[in-house]
């Protein structure tokens, strides 16, 4: 069998080469060798060849470009070409290019800091619209998102307007609607202890009714999601997220029809979603499919999180009226539990962005500012550049060159600059976004982040900043040498430049120096605003305190009681422990998240309408959790064997509910009536003080504290210890003592109670890191710029200053003109980037705590930083001039 020849080299790198290569007998020498030695590799290893082609055939291809652009004449030589005077419109363009780029590279210094300035600007605009564009622009990933509607409840006064909704209620929108093609809904998030394939842990569900996805318009990665023909509904299947999919099943598709057991009920996996952001689900492991409406759930609470989809001729406007009159009837029918209760819908995305999109814009416009001092610092450089080859633009203008060929010449000088940078940029910013999306979520919650990359959206703004700012920087050069007259400049005997360049480079410092003075006076409030945050009491002491999550689940936990023996025997036994100082444990965490409300009001008070009924947040308390998570007791007493099951109806109140319902008296002794499992009054026994529940930044709100024992209504607890040293250490105690009373129970969610505090005031310590970083860039820019225009006025300025020295000027005299030239483009510039500042405030003034926009202690920081930076740049120029000797003078000559 005849042996097959070798195929030829790779087309398109061997035409990259023919056109890099001289094409006289040079280029066709070195094209035969390359092919022979490729003929004798392909015999016998073809692949090997292929590779080793294409990398030489690039270098040489590199090598060639490089020497054309260096020395196009004797490049020409080599070719056998001819040089022209009637040049074609694409060889003119290629020759002013070729003299652009060959004058850059005689200009390392200039090239490598103006590359670098623009790869900073356009980086951090890349990697920030990068996000941007992902969680704000991006529709959801879903089908047809528009039509998607977030219902929620409200009741006025209330700030929050988006609260779980009433089974029952969302039961009488489904029905009643016209205007939805369907409402479906999805419970809170909950902890369940989860069995499967030998191991048991916990993990987030959440209970879904059948249509849920097919309401949100999401097919399964694999299997199947729910059924959602009533009569083919099947409770207790369940549908897992794809991270838990990989994580917990190492994604083996066997995953499909097993069987795994949630909270002690057997449930069938019948499919794994798509890696994308699911609705209300951040953070769920597993949804569980039940019919969330079943039965009468009228009164039964609020823990639905609902979602629409409008029909094809319906608007939201239409909708909300719908809901809205239902809702009266709501109101109507069920006075006690409805009254003063309205509902919200607003669009998906709306919901799922949230307060997030101000940071995002916020950081946008830093970013986009940082880009302007960019540029105009290039700006100036390029002025500065232009002013020094004024001579040789006059020159070759007086032996033939055109001005527009001239100023050509210059656009491509700076096309090529912002080019450059940008692709370093775009490395830079690639980078920078992996980096976010891993930072990020943890500080904002941001939804979809971890997809954030450099796309081809991404890269076609990219490619349209890099004009723009190219173009811009390039534009005052490049008309500035065409208008030039060569006469004037061959006859002048001077050095220096004109009186107006030299006011249009002074006019680049001082905008450089106001829009510095912007993004410092942003991040010196944000600072301000961080540290009356941080400052703030959580009304807990959250060091040396670790706490873990214990749910019961199965047929031995059915009964309320058996709960009850479980928490309280596991308490005593930590309490007992030498590394524990005390334990307990409370339903829900502060700054955690979840939690639970109702209505009360005090029964010695007439009794309010049912819709103007103040609710108070609800915590279920066991042990001694105010001393483990110390909180400070006010008045009166915690709780004890007192109010165990068969004891006293009491609760334990915070200062702001005592304070606003009994402000002149005691609220010890005195009767509430709290909706919450039946109509009894319970009695106040203490008062504690106030936790900050919700954050931070959240003013404290009224809290009700029941004893566990007395209301074991959920069948879970956090248990939280105080430990005599490190509480990390207690984790394998605490794990031990739970699998000691249980081993079928695991331990979730353990954590120390200071990070939880810290993750609270997570987003706005980033959002201020952020806009400093971006902030000090600016800065530097600013200030490079202003030490580089005064340097360069010192260097035209040497005959001058020699002649003053010359006749008497102390140097004191000379270092005291530059520093009050520098000074007074600082002064400028910050006046300007004062009054920018102060005109502005109100785009940050949501993002501040307990400060104002116009903070006279951060804007005024801000100010004497950047002007005590400035005067450092300008102390250098100025003592070179204070050097300057009339012997410099006549050098100069």
């Amino acid at each position: 069998m005849t042996a097959r020849p070798p195929s030829g080299p790779p087309r398109l790198v061997r035409r990259l080469l023919e056109w890099a290569l001289p094409g006289a007998r040079g280029g066709a020498a070195i094209m035969g060798d390359l092919d022979q030695e490729y003929r004798e590799m392909a015999a016998t290893r073809p692949r090997t060849a292929r590779w080793w082609y294409s990398w030489e055939a690039v270098k040489l291809a590199g090598h060639f470009l490089f020497e054309r652009i260096k020395s196009p004449n004797s490049f020409r030589e080599a070719s056998g070409q001819r040089k022209s005077s009637n040049l074609g419109g694409l060889e003119r363009f290629w020759r002013t290019t070729r003299l652009g780029l060959r004058s850059l590279l005689r200009r390392p210094g200039f090239l490598t800091v103006t590359i670098l300035t623009m790869a900073v600007g356009i980086g951090a605009n890349v990697a920030i619209f990068s996000v941007l564009k992902t969680v704000l622009l991006d529709p959801l990933p879903y089908q047809d998102p528009s039509r998607l509607l977030a219902i929620f409840e409200w009741k006025p006064p209330r700030e929050e307007r988006t609260n779980v909704a009433n089974p029952g209620n969302v039961l009488a929108w489904r029905e009643g609607a016209e205007s939805f093609a369907s409402i479906s809904a999805v419970s809170l998030q909950m902890p369940a202890t989860v069995s499967s394939r030998g191991s048991v842990e916990e993990a987030m569900v959440q209970y879904a009714h059948p249509d849920f996805f097919h309401t949100l318009g999401i097919q399964a990665a694999r299997g199947r999601t729910f059924l959602v023909n009533e009569q083919d509904l099947v409770e207790g299947e369940v549908v897992l997220s794809h991270r838990y999919w990989t994580e917990r099943f190492r994604g083996n598709p066997d995953a499909i029809g097993s069987t795994i057991e949630v909270n002690g009920g057997l449930a069938e996996v019948v499919g794994v979603l798509p890696p994308i952001y699911i609705a209300f689900g951040e953070g769920t492991a597993l949804w569980y499919s039940i019919d969330v409406f079943q039965g009468d759930q009228t009164n039964s609470g609020r823990w639905l999180w609902p979602v629409g989809r409008l029909t094809e001729q319906a608007t939201v406007e239409q909708a909300t009226d719908e809901l809205d009159a239902i809702a009266s009837g709501l109101q109507s029918q069920f006075p006690d539990f409805n009254g003063g209760w309205t509902v919200n819908p607003v669009p998906l995305r709306n919901h799922v962005v949230g307060d997030v999109q101000k940071v995002l814009w916020l950081l946008m416009g830093a970013v986009g500012l940082l880009l302007l001092i960019a540029s105009v610092n290039v700006a100036n450089l390029f002025l500065i550049r232009a002013t020094e080859r004024q001579k040789e633009m006059a020159v070759r203008t007086s032996l033939g060159a055109s001005r527009s060929s001239l100023a050509g010449q210059l656009l491509i000088e700076s096309l090529s600059i912002a080019g450059l940078g940008a692709i370093l940029g775009v490395i830079l910013a690639h980078a920078g976004t992996r980096a976010m999306a891993v930072r990020l979520p943890a500080s904002f919650s941001l939804p979809r982040v971890e997809s954030a990359g450099v796309d081809g959206m991404v890269l076609l703004v990219a490619v349209g900043g890099t004009l723009i700012t190219g173009l811009a920087f390039g534009l005052v050069p490049a008309l500035q040498g065409a208008k030039t007259d060569p006469s004037s400049v061959l006859n002048s005997e001077t050095r220096g430049p004109s009186r107006r360049t030299g006011r249009v480079r002074n006019g680049l410092v001082v905008a450089e120096v106001a829009v510095s003075l912007v993004l410092l006076s942003g991040a010196g409030l944000l600072g301000r605003s961080l540290s009356k945050l941080l400052s703030v009491d959580p009304g807990i002491e959250p060091d040396q305190v670790l706490v873990g999550r214990v749910n019961l689940s199965g047929s031995a936990y059915e009964e309320d009681a058996a709960k009850v023996v479980f928490f309280q025997g596991l308490v005593e036994q930590l309490q007992a422990r030498p590394e524990i100082i005390t334990a307990g444990g409370v339903t829900f965490l502060p700054m955690d998240g979840l939690g639970a409300a109702t209505t009360f009001y005090p029964l010695d008070r007439p009794p309010p309408p049912p819709d103007e009924r103040l609710a108070a947040d609800i915590r279920n308390v066991v042990g001694d959790y105010f001393g483990a998570m110390g909180i400070r007791l006010l008045q009166g007493r915690g709780f004890d064997e007192r109010d165990w099951p068969e004891g006293m109806r009491t609760a334990v109140v915070n200062r702001t509910l005592a304070e606003k319902h009994w402000p002149t008296e005691t609220a010890l002794g005195k009767p509430l009536l709290i909706s919450w499992e039946t109509e009894e009054p319970w009695e106040i026994v203490g008062v504690v003080e106030d936790v900050r529940m919700g954050g931070l930044a959240e003013d404290p709100r009224e809290v009700i504290y029941l004893s566990y024992p007395r209301t074991p209504y959920f069948s879970f607890l956090q248990i939280t210890a105080r430990a005599r040293g490190n509480p990390s250490n207690l984790a394998s105690i605490l794990r031990d003592e739970v699998r000691g009373r249980d081993p079928g129970l695991p331990l979730g969610s353990v954590r120390v109670m200071r990070e939880l505090v810290s993750a609270s005031s997570a987003a706005p310590r980033m959002t201020a890191f952020l806009m400093l970083l971006f902030a000090s860039a600016a800065t530097v820019l600013a200030v490079v710029g202003l030490y580089g225009t005064l340097a360069y006025a010192v260097s035209r300025r040497v005959r001058e200053i020699g002649l003053r020295m010359a006749i008497g000027a102390p140097p004191g005299a000379i270092l005291r003109m530059v520093v009050r030239q520098g000074s007074t483009l600082a002064l400028t510039g910050i006046l300007a980037g004062g009054l920018l500042t102060l005109a502005g405030g109100r785009v940050m003034a949501s993002l501040l705590f307990r400060i104002e926009p116009a903070d006279p202690v951060a804007i005024g920081g801000a100010a004497t930083l950047l002007f005590a930076v400035a005067l450092l740049a300008s102390a250098v120029p100025a003592w070179r001039a204070a050097r300057v000797t009339p012997v410099d003078s006549l050098r100069e000559d």
